[in-house]
């Protein structure tokens, strides 16, 4: 028998305050989303402090990539 899934998420990479980056996963993202939608979220991310990974603060959106993936699984019986 085989089954299938469909997932997406959508990646946001930041910059940190040492200049490494930082990834935040998004799962199921809404398809409309646009990219200025994005930028406000990030930067209100950035504001809040939410994350400081190993102590260093975001700085700013480095990239976004929209991830979408399908899966089949087939089950052999033995």
């Amino acid at each position: 028998m085989e089954t299938t899934t469909t997932t997406k998420a959508l990646d946001l990479e930041f910059e940190l305050e040492n200049g490494k980056s930082f990834t935040v996963t998004c799962p199921d993202y809404l398809d409309d989303l646009t990219q200025e939608q994005i930028a406000t979220q990030a930067a209100e991310i950035i504001a809040a402090g939410a994350f400081a990974p190993d102590g260093f603060n975001l700085t700013k959106l480095r990239s976004f990539e929209y991830i979408d993936k399908t899966t089949r699984k087939t089950e052999i019986e033995a």
